[in-house]
């Protein structure tokens, strides 16, 4: 005679199932209250969601979050959820944690057209909550970085500033005279020229030779001046 056993799994009566939802709550607060625990306040909260439910046993336990502080940064990343009795983990689940981050980027306090030179009386610190960095724009500690620059566009005001919308005042006109600096070692030789094209500081600039006629290129080192170097 054959016998069949039917062979089922042991279930601990003295455990519960705790949902997505419950897990997603317990750690939106243990995270809220850690981030209200830093003394910079850079990071917020945007979005905290359990990866599945986890059993833990009955009876007294509390929670507790592993967040890597070395690590942490704006948007989503895995952090542990451990239930501790004890002193010690009696269950623990996986929940993604989805934070902003505050930064203060520079802004205008009144608009300005293209062409505008930026004053320091112009520039001002706005907050600005952020889920990845952006690339490209200014922070409010930067201002030294515009000021006495043009804009290159219109500029509305309480816009945080990207460094491409401001350059260097253009310092020679197309058609203007200028002063040429021939410069060899120590020694240089002054003369004069025609500007082929406008410039700004640091371009490079094609140059007549007011007598000769020679064109050459330039580099332009001053407001209606530019220099050759060998």
């Amino acid at each position: 005679m054959v016998m069949t056993v039917l062979l089922t799994p042991i279930v601990d009566v003295w455990a519960r199932t705790v949902s997505r939802d419950e897990l997603g709550r317990v750690a939106t607060q243990q995270v809220t209250e850690w981030l209200q625990q830093q003394p910079d306040r850079r990071f917020s909260l945007l979005e905290v969601q359990a990866a599945q439910e986890t059993v833990v046993p009955d009876g007294s336990f509390s929670w507790q979050i592993d967040i890597p502080e070395r690590n942490l940064h704006t948007g989503k990343q895995s952090v542990r959820l451990r239930a501790m009795a004890g002193g010690r983990s009696v269950a623990d689940a996986q929940v993604w944690v989805t934070l902003k981050q505050r930064e203060r980027y520079l802004v205008l306090s009144r608009p300005l057209r293209r062409g505008d030179v930026v004053r320091q009386d112009d520039l001002s610190g706005q907050d600005v909550e952020q889920q990845r960095p952006m690339a490209g724009y200014l922070l409010a500690s930067q201002a030294d970085r515009i000021v006495g620059q043009e804009t290159v566009r219109a500029i509305a005001p309480d816009q945080p500033l990207q460094a491409s919308w401001f350059a260097l005042p253009q310092a020679i006109n197309r058609g203007g005279k200028v002063r040429v600096l021939v410069r060899q070692g120590a020694m240089f030789i002054e003369a004069m020229g025609v500007a082929m094209a406008n410039g700004r500081m640091g371009d490079v600039v094609e140059i007549q030779n007011s007598r000769s006629q020679k064109r050459f290129m330039a580099q332009v080192t001053g407001p209606g001046e530019v220099t050759v170097r060998f």
